[in-house]
């Protein structure tokens, strides 16, 4: 089974991107099965209203990314976090008190 997860690009002022991975409630990462939910996902956060941080000039962008290909950086936030296998779609994240962040 691929394992896929959601890298959020956020833009800021200072030129330097900011990149994290979707996580859980749970302070897990969310984890989908497929391609086409971790999409869905993403279409659905990019309809919604969304609040500049401090610095940020732009909505984030959402990169999906195979597991096993993530970024060493990102591979420690992993590894720190853990992964939520029970999240494979946006109704799954929103009905198990799940966010993303």
């Amino acid at each position: 089974m691929k394992n896929y997860v959601i890298v959020k690009i956020r833009h800021c002022s200072d030129k330097l991107d900011r990149r994290s991975l979707v996580v859980s409630m749970h302070d897990e990462i969310a984890n989908f099965a497929s391609l086409k939910n971790a999409r869905e996902y993403i279409r659905h956060i990019d309809r919604g209203e969304y609040r500049l941080n401090d610095n940020e000039f732009s909505r984030p962008d959402y990169k999906i990314c195979r597991l096993e290909h993530l970024p060493k950086y990102l591979v420690a936030m992993v590894t720190r976090r853990g992964i939520d296998l029970s999240v494979d779609s946006y109704e799954d994240l929103m009905s198990s008190d799940a966010v993303w962040a």
